[in-house]
């Protein structure tokens, strides 16, 4: 998101906090410095996991981008209860080579 306005924060907030309430967990990725910093100094780090914030990283970075970073962090999550077939791996992350990478 460009540009969030007070309005546009607070309705963030509030769906934060509820997807917690319904026991969802909400990963944000890409997060434009702005938006970190909007979100810092409301103090959203007091009650979210700063730990689900994937900011967003340069075009000259060559690691990895801040979506596949939260995927990854989502499959941790989930560990063996992903009941997913498409995506669920039957091998250990460790055991996997992760050498097949896309970003768009």
């Amino acid at each position: 998101m460009r540009n969030p306005d007070v309005v546009c924060l607070e309705r963030i907030e509030h769906f934060l906090k509820d997807a917690e309430k319904n026991g969802i967990t909400v990963l944000l990725a890409g997060v434009r410095p702005d938006f970190l910093q909007a979100i810092t100094r409301l103090r959203f780090q007091e009650w979210y996991t700063p730990d689900h914030i994937f900011p967003e990283e340069g075009e000259d970075d060559d690691s990895d981008s801040a979506t596949l970073k939260a995927v990854r962090n989502a499959y941790q999550l989930l560990g063996e209860d992903n009941k997913c077939d498409h995506c669920r791996q039957s091998e250990p992350a460790e055991n996997r080579e992760v050498n097949l990478y896309y970003l768009v």
